[in-house]
């Protein structure tokens, strides 16, 4: 590979999925679903990605509304004044949020394990 102008070409793998608008989309969506990735810096990579705007939309729809829906029951359970069910719906979102962080911080073995006895492969 040779550099032209002082610029590193771009590998070949980032050349593939830069241009796959399957890629691009799933990843809007991904970063949808995480509540501390900043919304507007993936906007703007978007933009200026060859992703098409139908496509933007329907990546940025399907991942916001799980969000949505949690955030619209953790509301509606403390307007309950059920002090139980509101510290149990905490406790649930705190889970989801941490189950992948704690996926990754298991040992490989562990994670193994788990995955023949969910037969994932």
């Amino acid at each position: 590979m040779r550099a032209w102008l002082g610029v590193r070409p771009i590998p070949n793998l980032l050349q593939r999925f830069i241009g796959s608008q399957n890629a691009l989309m799933a990843a809007v969506f991904a970063t949808r679903l995480m509540p501390f990735v900043s919304f507007d810096v993936i906007s703007y990579a978007a933009g200026l990605s060859p992703l098409r705007a139908w496509r933007f939309a329907v990546a940025t729809l399907l991942g916001v509304l799980p969000a949505s829906f949690l955030l619209a029951h953790f509301g509606d359970e403390l307007a309950s004044n059920d002090l139980r069910r509101a510290g149990l719906t905490v406790l649930a979102l705190g889970t989801i949020t941490l189950l992948p962080l704690a996926w990754k911080a298991a040992p490989a073995r562990l994670r193994s394990a788990l995955r023949r006895w969910l037969h994932l492969g």
